[in-house]
């Protein structure tokens, strides 16, 4: 069975009026496929909250500092990262 390929750029999306979605930024697989990074949306740097401390509103490019980590980033501020 052919399994299918899994976009190098995926969008993330707050839903917070589900009729209206709002851009919060673009994740990139990095680390050959095995995290991703986070750009936030131009609009959502100006208009929108951080994802968490340690991810400020900001133009750079937010890498994992390692592979095999799924980050959580929820919109009350805090985060956890599993294996």
């Amino acid at each position: 069975m052919n399994t299918p390929a899994v976009p190098a750029t995926l969008y993330l999306w707050y839903l917070g009026t589900p009729a209206m979605p709002v851009l919060v930024g673009e994740l990139h697989l990095v680390m050959n496929r095995r995290a991703v990074s986070l750009r936030y949306a131009d609009a959502w740097r100006r208009n929108g909250i951080p994802l968490s401390e340690d991810l400020p509103l900001g133009e750079q490019e937010f890498f994992p500092k390692d592979k095999d980590l799924a980050t959580y980033f929820c919109l009350n501020g805090s985060n956890s990262a599993q294996s």
